[in-house]
């Protein structure tokens, strides 16, 4: 589910029964959302959180340099980063799509 943050409660409330549930299959579950959201329900053992960062002016640079087989001239990236201001998901679009 994505955008957890923007859930409504009923939708919450379901997802809160789903994970506490004891698993006999094993069911890959990925959920996204803002850092600031916080999950209504407890972390359980099998649970696993992974926080995506913002990427550095660095990592931009080097990701698009090597997506391009080379040099990219500096204003173009300094553009994509400062319009992205790191986020991954961004930087791609931007990149793909030109800016």
């Amino acid at each position: 589910m994505e955008d957890l943050h923007w859930s409504d409660a009923s939708s919450l409330e379901f997802l809160g029964q789903f994970i506490g549930k004891e698993q006999h299959e094993r069911i890959l579950t990925v959920l996204t959302f803002r850092s600031e959201f916080k999950t209504p329900w407890p972390a359980v053992a099998h649970q696993t959180i992974l926080v995506l960062n913002r990427l550095t002016r660095r990592q931009v640079t080097e990701w698009m340099r090597r997506d391009s087989g080379g040099a990219l001239p500096e204003s173009l990236v300094t553009q994509i980063y400062q319009r992205t201001c790191g986020v991954p998901l961004l930087v791609e679009e931007l990149y793909q799509n030109g800016p």
